[in-house]
């Protein structure tokens, strides 16, 4: 706040009467004067008091951004982890190939004894057997181990079949993809488990409903669609997902009291669900 009292004190070149009346005028303008000077004086505390919580915000901002900035570390440190034991079991699936392949030669080999040695029939039979069934247990150790090293090459680890690292739950680094409806399109076209879809300019009154389908080819009638309005479109608009096979369709309805114009940008991610 301003000071807004004003003093007009006496000078010596007053005559006796209006020297009294200035005296007088300008010691009872002191109260008001002393009034206003004190409301000031509060309200410097009061601001000087607001600077300080502002400066501990900021102080507490800086030990979060130090925190943060250690995270991201940790999980560069998980990251490269990862990597060295998805080449690992790169190297293991190879291996495993290769043995595959040696043991279907031995079999082939077992085999040709077999037919050519009248004595030792029977017992080449059933070497190559044994050496048949050998090669196809290599085989499939060799299929888990490509599989184990593909997993782990998304830079995390799967649990269940779902995708886990650094404490959280999804999709791994480029999995996902995005889709963008243009002009009058009734659909978009976006073959990834999870993504982005931006829609085109759509206008709804009060109540209006506005709908398009989503052509998926990892979508079945048994999975869970999740999805999420970005931004602040959620205080418009409510949306909901219906699901079948290959494609699934959005659903959106205007719950606001006005007419609203905007494209929306959609976050979605297919959850498999298996009925056994």
């Amino acid at each position: 706040m301003r000071i807004t009292s004003r003093f007009n004190p006496p000078t010596p070149n007053d005559d006796p009467l209006t020297f009294n009346n200035k005296a007088f005028a300008t010691i009872g303008a002191l109260n008001t004067w002393s009034g206003e000077a004190n409301s000031l004086a509060d309200e410097v505390n009061d601001r000087a008091s607001a600077a300080s919580d502002r400066a501990d915000q900021a102080s507490a901002s800086a030990s979060t951004a130090t925190t943060k900035a250690n995270e991201a570390k940790n999980s560069a440190t998980e990251a490269a982890s990862s990597a060295t034991a998805a080449a690992a079991s790169a190297s293991t699936s190879a291996t495993k190939a290769n043995e595959a392949a040696q043991s279907a030669f031995s079999a082939a080999a077992n085999a040709n004894a077999a037919g050519v040695s009248k004595n030792g029939a029977a017992a080449s039979a059933t070497a190559a057997a044994a050496s048949a069934a050998t090669a196809t247990t290599k085989a499939t150790e060799a299929a888990t181990s490509a599989e184990l090293a593909r997993q782990r090459s998304t830079d995390g680890h799967f649990e269940g079949g779902v995708h886990v690292h650094s404490g959280t739950i999804g999709y791994a680094e480029r999995s996902g993809g995005e889709a963008v409806q243009s002009g009058s399109q009734s659909f978009v076209s976006i073959n990834k488990p999870t993504g982005k879809i931006t829609t085109s300019l759509i206008d709804l009154v009060p109540g209006g409903i506005y709908q398009f389908v989503v052509l998926n080819e990892f979508v079945t009638r048994n999975d869970v669609v999740v999805h999420s309005l970005e931004d602040w479109m959620s205080s418009y608009f409510n949306s909901w997902i219906t699901v079948r096979d290959g494609q699934f369709t959005v659903v959106i309805k205007n719950i606001s009291e006005s007419n609203v114009s905007e494209v929306l940008k959609i976050n979605f991610a297919v959850i498999k669900c298996s009925l056994i």
